[in-house]
């Protein structure tokens, strides 16, 4: 009687660690190549074994159901919050706004310019905003949330983005639709 139930827990044992090895090598939701869905020949996005590049640049990388957690090789971390779709994902991607005219430092309304990429915002205690100097429409702040829903004049969806204000920097993570491509 001994010998069957060695046996059975030998068995048994095997199977959990046949078990184990055979999920350590499963692929996620994101793993693969992700493309900007204005351009769905180049790869923006590539997960795979812990690693990831984006736009280029090649990081460490986990996620969860929620965010992509990008660790560079200076051990800079970079948190960046998606979206599963029907189409794809969300990847929202945060860039800082310096007040550029006057405001009150607590909220959005102002003129905000990000420098490098010439990219701006202009929301009006109306509740109008202008992006770029070219989109324009109607906003909503959720500040529980820490959202704002941009409904544009233009036939544009209308688009939630995060943000968040600190002095006179205004942080904007907007959301780049991706379509997985292999």
């Amino acid at each position: 009687m001994k010998i069957n139930k060695s046996v059975f827990l030998f068995l048994a044992v095997v199977m959990l660690i046949s078990l184990m090895a055979g999920c350590s090598g499963s692929k996620g939701t994101l793993d693969g190549e992700w493309a900007y869905i204005h351009d769905t020949d180049k790869a923006a996005l590539i997960i795979e074994s812990g690693k990831a590049t984006l736009d280029g640049v090649k990081y460490g990388c986990t996620y969860d159901d929620a965010f992509i957690t990008l660790t560079d090789s200076q051990s800079n971390v970079k948190k960046l919050r998606y979206v599963v779709t029907e189409k794809g994902i969300l990847l929202y991607k945060a860039t800082d706004y310096m007040r550029s005219g006057e405001g009150s430092s607590s909220d959005v309304v102002g003129e905000w310019k990000d420098t490098p990429d010439n990219w701006s915002y202009e929301f009006t205690a109306e509740g109008t905003f202008v992006e770029d100097g070219f989109f324009s429409g109607t906003y909503e702040v959720n500040e529980a949330e820490g959202t704002i829903t941009l409904t544009y004049n233009d036939d544009m969806d209308e688009t939630v983005i995060y943000y968040s204000v600190s002095g006179d920097t205004l942080t904007i993570e907007y959301p780049w639709p991706m379509v997985k491509i292999k």
